[in-house]
């Protein structure tokens, strides 16, 4: 929402800003919060590699997701909730 990451994932360089840069290794990251702000002294950054990451465990929770709804015949939920690294199916309803 704050168009730092466009829709392919990749973070965009050409903000305007000093917390868009590129790492030791010259890839993108963004800056969270400097080291000044922080209590570990460093500064906090998301990169490209991070990003990648969410996007590949969500496909993995909606793929299970549906996958196992599927397999039990439910076609809506009503709630899903997180806990963890496991997602817990609360309520769900058959056709």
């Amino acid at each position: 929402m704050a168009g730092i990451v466009d829709k392919s994932g990749q973070v965009v360089m050409d903000l305007g800003t000093n917390r868009v840069r590129k790492d030791a290794d010259g890839k993108p990251e963004y800056v969270l919060a400097w080291a000044s702000e922080t209590s570990i002294g460093q500064d906090i950054t998301i990169t490209q590699g991070d990003v990648r990451a969410l996007q590949l465990a969500k496909g993995a929770l909606y793929t299970g997701a549906k996958l196992m709804m599927k397999r039990l015949g439910f076609t809506t939920l009503d709630r899903v909730i997180l806990a963890g690294a496991f997602g817990v199916i609360s309520t769900a309803r058959r056709p």
